[in-house]
This record gives structure tokens, C-alpha cells and sequence, in this order.
């Protein structure tokens, strides 16, 4: 089965939302860019990606978390486009 990856920028978002995954049994990765920094040189892992990246990371001192989540969503996409 294909895994989960979670892209969020706010670990006290993620226990729910991983217990859940846990209790029904779907394999998950978390993906927090939260960091600034992302290596677009490796194709997107397999799977589905669940977005819980926030509008308003910027208030929890992650300035331009929403803006990488969308780089790195529109590179993977180019890359897609390319295969």
C-alpha cells in the first residue's frame, strides 16, 4: 500500500491526525517544512500527499512555509509532467 505523507509546519497538529492513521493501519510519513529548506533533486516519493500546511505558519515564526509548500507542489508537478 502507498503511504500517506503529511506536509504541515505544525508538529502539535500532527498526533491526531497520526493516531488515526495508526488506529486504522495506513502507512504515513510526516513531511515538516517548517525548516525553509527542501531537495528538489529526487522525484516525490509514491503515495498520496495530505496538505495541512497553514495560512497562518507565518505567526509561529515559519515565514515562508506556505510559500515552499507550493514550490515544492509545482516542482513535483513539473517533474510529473516530465516522466
Amino acid at each position: 500500500m502507498s503511504r500517506i505523507h503529511v506536509i504541515h509546519e505544525n508538529p502539535l497538529w500532527l498526533p491526531p491526525l497520526a493516531e488515526a492513521f495508526d488506529r486504522i493501519g495506513l502507512p504515513w510519513a510526516e513531511m515538516d517544512l517548517s525548516r525553509g529548506t527542501f531537495d528538489l533533486s529526487e522525484p516525490p516519493p509514491e503515495g498520496v500527499f495530505y496538505n495541512r500546511m497553514s495560512a497562518s505558519s507565518h505567526t509561529r515564526g515559519h515565514r515562508y512555509a506556505a510559500e515552499l509548500t507550493a514550490g515544492v507542489l509545482a516542482g513535483w508537478r513539473g517533474m510529473a509532467a516530465a516522466w
